[in-house]
């Protein structure tokens, strides 16, 4: 990923001591702003009901996230994987006197090795209650191109080989939840929560604010042939939902196939667009007008958008849907 580097220096407006992180020229992190580190480990531990937990943490940094989750008395041990060995030298040496302590403590593991890579090869013996990730800056701002697969669908689906079944994955982000990322997590998961963390800047006498995502108890795959009918439309709290009416549910897709990606539905049973019928006339206007609004409001943010309907052996789901899409196409069968 580059080199990283670890700086002291005095704040002059508040007269402290302050370490912060660099990965090549780009800022990562500071002592000075905690408050969400903590909160990660806060908010995944709490979403798990039981005790004598394994807690894995993917990224060491500043070890704020480690020590919070080593102070919850239902936490037995803690493992922190890092890919960057100085980060794991400056806790060895204790270079961050408020991280005094962690590497020497006996229920703390400090592992040398690439959390993403470990997930993609799934190599990992061990299973855990908890899994605390904060790495890159968002699921979208990868701090290298290797990290992006893990953001899928596929990828999230790897960390089977990490969860124990009533798991719990925790991310933290440097922007507020993301609907798109949320759909994905759904798709991947039974329970999931975008929580946003503000806390005071000292610096600017505001408020600053992160997120962490918060996903509990795989999905089991979907095997039938009409998601929208036993899915969608009676659970749409599964979703991330952009319409829903009386008539029509259109929601961020839950295995995008492109970069945005949203499905228009009728809530009405249509097999597809070839069948349909001069009754079925009201709800297709409806169905056409929700697909236009939508088509132009990805158009006037991207610049671009597309609208498709498959049909036939095309249809793996035979319930009548049309797609709005823009962006990259990701490497997916069609549905």
């Amino acid at each position: 990923m580059g080199e990283i580097s670890l700086r002291r220096r005095r704040e002059p407006v508040l007269d402290v001591d302050v370490y912060e992180v660099q990965l090549n020229d780009e800022f990562l992190m500071s002592s000075l702003f905690t408050v969400s580190e903590i909160e990660l480990a806060h908010l995944g531990i709490a979403a798990h009901g039981g005790h004598d937990l394994e807690v894995l943490v993917g990224g060491l940094g500043l070890g704020y996230t480690a020590r919070a989750a080593l102070a919850d008395d239902r936490v037995r041990n803690v493992t922190v994987v890092e890919a960057l060995a100085p980060v794991l030298e400056w806790h060895r040496r204790e270079l961050l006197p408020d991280l005094v302590g962690l590497a020497t403590d006996p229920r703390c593991h400090l592992v040398h090795d690439d959390f993403f890579a470990l997930v993609e090869q799934q190599r990992s013996a061990a299973t855990y209650d908890v899994l605390l990730i904060d790495v890159d800056h968002t699921p979208g701002h990868v701090l290298d191109p290797s990290h992006a697969a893990f953001y899928s669908f596929e990828g999230l689906g790897r960390l089977a080989s990490l969860l124990r079944p009533d798991g719990v994955f925790a991310l933290w982000s440097d922007d507020p939840p993301d609907p798109t990322f949320l759909a994905v997590l759904r798709s991947a998961f039974l329970t999931v929560a975008g929580h946003v963390v503000s806390f005071p800047n000292p610096l600017t006498g505001g408020t600053s604010a992160c997120s962490v995502y918060v996903a509990r108890q795989f999905r089991a795959a979907y095997d039938g042939d009409d998601f929208y009918c036993d899915v969608a439309i009676p659970h749409p709290e599964r979703l991330s939902v952009v319409h829903d009416s009386e008539e029509v549910l259109a929601f961020h897709h839950t295995q995008p196939f492109w970069e945005t990606h949203v499905v228009v539905t009728p809530k009405r049973h249509l097999p597809s667009f070839t069948t349909l019928t001069a009754d079925d006339e009201p709800i297709v206007r409806e169905l056409l007008g929700v697909v236009q609004s939508i088509a132009r409001d990805v158009e006037a943010e991207t610049g671009a958008a597309g609208v498709l309907t498959n049909l036939g052996r095309y249809q793996d789901s035979k319930h009548l849907h049309v797609h709005v899409h823009s962006g990259p196409r990701r490497d997916r069968p069609s549905t």
